[in-house]
């Protein structure tokens, strides 16, 4: 999902478990110009493969299966839109071979330190193919989240839903299990075409093809396809910070007066005389 809204292949595919660390990936869009990317230590990179081998090192975790500092990498591109996620390790169950036994706890602690945090948005991806009730992203989500107010569902693969599309209408309508922000139907790169090197704009345009045969598009509030998912996670993130603009000025002018307070207290003090001499 991420690289279907980034248009770029950054994911080390493991067997086992790809993301050990946190990845909090901030999208800028630019006028003009590639795609490049550029790590928290300042390194830049144009080469995606070379992004892709750097995140696969940062993942390495020395001790234990999973590490809670975050991998921070910004990405500029013209065809992105400004986005800020995070992106978490997968809830299991339990535990792979050689992986420590408390680590399906390890990662419920380390994720809800995340989404337990009322300024962020819970995006809540679940495939289009399983049964949404056992989903332990929705479950999750629904504990950190209790009124579902700031929570957003992402239906994945839903050209595998077969023909009968009326269940995935009505969890696209947000009849099921409802969301409070609702939710997005997208068809992310099969297996095979990333096999193949299928680019994300082909993939995109196959995608368009079948929504368009679906006849989804025109059904009442249903969303479909990764373009609409990308603008509405730069709308939320847009409105989350419109809302949250009263208390953010509020706190500056805080500082501002202190930083006036100690200002004027300091001048204060350089202008009286030297009570020792």
């Amino acid at each position: 999902v991420i690289e279907a809204i980034i248009g770029a292949n950054i994911s080390v595919k493991d067997a086992t478990m790809a993301t050990r660390r946190p990845l909090l990936l901030t999208l800028m869009r630019i006028s003009h110009g590639t795609m490049w990317a550029k790590f928290r230590d300042g390194e830049k990179m144009y080469n995606f493969e070379d992004v892709k081998r750097r995140i696969a090192i940062e993942n390495e975790v020395t001790v234990g299966d999973i590490a809670s500092e975050p991998i921070e990498l910004t990405i500029y591109s013209p065809t992105v839109y400004d986005t800020v996620m995070i992106d978490l390790p997968g809830f299991i169950a339990i535990p792979g071979v050689g992986q420590d036994e408390d680590l399906p706890d390890q990662i419920q602690d380390l994720n809800r330190s995340y989404m337990n945090d009322p300024r962020n948005i819970l995006t809540v991806v679940n495939s289009a193919v399983a049964d949404p009730m056992t989903s332990m992203a929705l479950r999750e989500s629904m504990r950190s989240d209790p009124t579902s107010t700031r929570s957003l569902g992402i239906v994945t693969k839903v050209d595998l839903a077969g023909k009968n599309k009326d269940a995935l209408a009505r969890l696209l309508q947000n009849q099921i299990l409802p969301l409070g922000m609702g939710r997005v139907g997208i068809r992310c790169r099969t297996q095979q075409e990333q096999l193949d090197g299928v680019s994300f704009e082909e993939v995109i345009d196959r995608e368009q093809e079948w929504i368009d045969e679906s006849k989804l598009q025109g059904v009442g509030g249903i969303r479909l396809g990764v373009p609409k998912l990308r603008e509405v996670l730069s709308a939320t993130l847009v409105e989350r910070i419109v809302g949250e603009l009263p208390a953010i000025i509020q706190q500056l002018d805080k500082k501002i007066e202190e930083v006036r307070h100690n200002q004027g207290f300091l001048q204060q003090l350089a202008s009286q005389k030297d009570m020792t001499s």
